[in-house]
């Protein structure tokens, strides 16, 4: 089983869609999935059906569990379709790093999720872990047990400011880690209509060059339909541009995984003397967004920002603030919010065959959607 967390310690960057759509990309494939929310919001469970109130337990009493007995599936995952299942977070999750809380008084309290996933880890090929918006335990968790990080940038001014803060903080958690780990800056959000969208990769471009995945996330109205209701872009609209984009995701990360099996393949043979087997190609880059010609990042950021103060003082606004987490957190509860005021559009929702969550040791269970029995 590989293992690829999702960081950003930014909210609104697209971090748990690009969790869930890309696990399920990778399931529609025959890929056994798994999904951890180490986000006490839990918010992997609202956008894939799960209801709330019937969460009973979690990853939270997981962690904080005796992990020297062996872990089934059916008493703690709930299944979400054909080859996905779904290790949800409860509101405990969030009480577990307080400086003098249960996790940080534990000896191997960085190591706990490692030795958790390691009972599944010949039960599924990958794991996906959505981590909350903060840098604390629950997210050195996280990387104590990766083997891949992506970090989900929206093309924005600010969030391009945060992003080379976010890469040292993940690097000094690395070396913390005394293990190598490769991590990826993800463009999400991305509107190849717009200047400024197209000038915000291209700085990317320019000061990441190490650290930029060949692909992007596009910004799609269909995905933030198929979060409220409840469903992966898979099920919401097969076939949409949005589920190519985490088709190409996907795709890379299976080239990913192939060249570092080669790797190790290499490893092998080198020990016993034989010849080693020759390394992939990398990934063939299979879609992406047509950049202009690279500029100096300082230069494009400096212009971006002139560009935008400019452009409010000349239409009479106050030039926006930079975002704090006090916005952040507003916005998702406005989401959360919307989400409500269209329950009752989600009876409307098509359901295709095979989709609908499935609670833990309970196999008959009522259809979230419909409400009709499986």
């Amino acid at each position: 089983m590989r293992v690829v967390s999702i960081i950003n310690q930014k909210g609104g960057c697209g971090k748990t869609t690009t969790a869930i759509n890309l696990a399920a990309v990778l399931a529609r494939t025959g890929a056994r999935t798994l999904i951890v929310d180490m986000d006490p919001q839990s918010h992997c469970a609202a956008g894939l059906g799960v209801p709330e109130s019937s969460i009973e337990h979690g990853v939270a009493e997981l962690l904080m569990g005796d992990l020297e007995r062996p872990l089934d599936l059916q008493s703690h995952l709930w299944e979400i379709s054909t080859n996905l299942h779904l290790l949800p977070s409860t509101v405990q999750l969030a009480t577990l790093e307080a400086p003098y809380g249960p996790l940080a008084s534990r000896l191997d309290r960085d190591r706990r999720l490692t030795r958790l996933l390691a009972w599944w880890r010949s039960s599924f090929d990958w794991c996906i872990i959505d981590c909350p918006p903060t840098i604390g335990l629950l997210t050195f968790n996280a990387l104590m047990a990766s083997d891949l990080v992506l970090v989900p940038v929206e093309t924005g001014y600010f969030s391009l400011k945060g992003a080379e803060k976010q890469i040292q903080t993940i690097g000094a958690l690395v070396e913390r880690r005394q293990r190598p780990i490769p991590f990826y800056l993800l463009p999400t959000l991305v509107d190849e209509s717009k200047p400024l969208s197209r000038d915000i990769l291209s700085a990317m471009t320019a000061r990441f060059p190490d650290h930029l995945l060949p692909v992007v996330v596009r910004n799609h109205e269909v995905l933030r339909e198929a979060a409220s209701f409840g469903q992966p872009v898979t099920e919401y609209a097969p076939g949409s541009d949005a589920e190519v984009d985490f088709q190409v995701l996907a795709q890379w990360l299976e080239s990913w995984r192939l060249e570092l099996q080669a790797q190790g393949e290499a490893l092998a043979h080198a020990s016993l003397d034989l010849p080693p087997r020759p390394t992939l190609e990398p990934p063939v880059q299979t879609h992406s967004v047509a950049f202009p010609s690279v500029v100096q990042a300082d230069a494009v950021l400096a212009q971006v920002s002139i560009d935008v103060t400019g452009a409010a003082i000349a239409a009479g606004l106050a030039v926006p603030p930079p975002v704090n987490r006090a916005a952040d957190l507003a916005a998702r509860l406005r989401a959360l919010a919307d989400r409500a005021r269209s329950a009752d559009l989600r009876t409307q929702a098509p359901i295709p065959q095979g989709f609908g969550a499935v609670a833990p040791e309970v196999p008959v269970v009522a259809s979230i959607d419909r409400g009709e029995t499986k």
